[in-house]
């Protein structure tokens, strides 16, 4: 569990002062391809995909349309810059990669590790530990939710319903954590005297760490001679 922890932060370092594209595109394909060995992996990368496209092209197009520089000659009037084109590029590998470390972290760390991790650190452990129980309380019920009213909105196809429908759907939801934080709160004290969520079998170190060990100290070698 700790070699895990440390493997993702230092992708992150590794990727914050990475200077290449080369250097970007390899940390991106080992982040995915670890993520794509997690549970439902290639589903979240899927849907991540297409939601980041909204968010990475206009950056790249915005990126290579405005940046003075050489223009890159296509055969037609096309203005991007090469300068451009390549700050974009960089910017966009390293939003990418902050998100997906971000998503692999959460993913090879269980909710019963990241929680006997926070014993170890009694403030931290008061402050998130409640909001982890909550989030996991309001992981099933919110995804019903919207299941629920994406159905309802379908069988209108009307979208002008939609900004109406997304409404109701953000005031059920906070109705939802506001209930469910009240009852956390109500049974906390039986939850304490008996968790459900039970550290048997978690443990800092194992065989799987080693391998994420063994990606570190590789990491950090390359680093080192480069």
């Amino acid at each position: 569990m700790l070699f895990r922890l440390l493997f993702v932060l230092s992708v992150i370092i590794w990727s914050v002062n990475a200077t290449s594209l080369m250097e970007l595109t390899s940390l991106m394909v080992l982040t995915l391809i670890l993520l794509l060995s997690a549970q439902q992996g290639a589903l979240f990368i899927q849907r991540s995909v297409f939601l980041l496209l909204w968010l990475i092209f206009p950056i790249l197009l915005l990126h290579s349309f405005f940046t003075p520089g050489t223009y890159i000659s296509l055969g037609f009037y096309f203005p991007i810059t090469n300068e451009g084109l390549m700050q974009g590029l960089h910017l966009c590998m390293h939003m990418l990669l902050m998100y997906f470390s971000a998503a692999l972290l959460l993913k090879i760390i269980s909710k019963h590790e990241w929680l006997f991790m926070l014993s170890f650190w009694p403030k931290a452990d008061s402050y998130f530990k409640p909001k982890l129980l909550l989030l996991q309380r309001l992981q099933v019920i919110t995804m019903n939710r919207v299941n629920e009213y994406v159905l309802h909105w379908k069988k209108t196809n009307n979208y002008r319903m939609l900004p109406e429908t997304i409404t109701q759907l953000l005031v059920v939801t906070i109705g939802d954590a506001k209930q469910q934080a009240f009852s956390l709160w109500q049974d906390w004290e039986l939850n304490q005297a008996n968790p459900t969520q039970k550290n048997e079998g978690v443990a800092l170190m194992n065989l799987k760490d080693s391998w994420y060990l063994l990606m570190c100290v590789m990491g950090w070698g390359l680093l080192w001679k480069l």
